[in-house]
């Protein structure tokens, strides 16, 4: 009877030993997964953290290449003082490539006194009216068909509103004209004269695609 009682306490001892033991197991596996799920974490937020900063720094790259193509457009016009290069093609010359400038913009009693001197037969502005005289520089670089004309009639000018002034003026006596038959290498500087309304703010002249902001201000 005694080895019989002794027996049993030795199973029981044996059995929540097991038993002990099994939990320990599973509570060591459970604490393994738990290491392992906060390391995958980790890692997810990592890689996410570097596709975000991946797609941010793609939307930087594509806003500045945007930049870059609107630049000499209406609503980022070409500044004074800054040459652009401009690639065209038109029916008359072909293919051609120049250097422009807009150098500087004379409005206001400036603009009038040098219209008056240049001629006393020229017209002055009217009421409501101002002249804005802008001096470009042109450096032809190549032309298909030479020469390359260059002449004041080849601008348009557009208000701040978005209509273009369709008004014909002919002012002489600006010296010196943009005017030249130009080959390659050829440059010519001179004077545009435009004539806008008094409150026009923000006009823009546009010589083939290429928008100058007149004013410069």
């Amino acid at each position: 009877m005694k080895k019989y009682l002794l027996a049993t306490v030795l199973v029981s001892v044996m059995v929540l030993g097991a038993c002990d033991t099994e939990n320990t197991t599973v509570e060591e596996v459970q604490a393994d997964n738990k290491e392992a799920n906060d390391v995958n974490q980790e890692a997810n937020n990592e890689k996410e953290a570097n596709k975000e900063e991946t797609g941010n720094n793609v939307n930087e790259a594509d806003e500045k290449e945007d930049a870059k193509e609107e630049f000499g457009t209406r609503h980022n016009p070409v500044e004074h003082k800054k040459a652009v290069t401009i690639n065209e093609e038109n029916w008359l010359f072909g293919e051609a490539t120049y250097e422009m400038e807009l150098i500087e913009s004379v409005s206001g009693e400036e603009a009038e006194q040098m219209v008056a001197d240049g001629n006393q037969f020229n017209d002055e502005s009217g009421e409501g009216k101002e002249y804005i005289l802008a001096k470009f520089r042109v450096q032809l670089e190549y032309a298909e068909e030479e020469p390359f004309d260059v002449n004041p009639q080849q601008f348009d000018v557009i208000s701040s509103g978005g209509s273009s002034y369709e008004e014909f003026i002919s002012i002489s006596g600006l010296e010196p004209e943009f005017r030249s038959d130009l080959y390659e290498g050829g440059e010519v500087e001179g004077w545009v004269p435009f004539l806008i309304n008094e409150e026009d703010e923000k006009p823009l002249v546009k010589y083939g695609d290429v928008w100058f902001d007149l004013r410069g201000e």
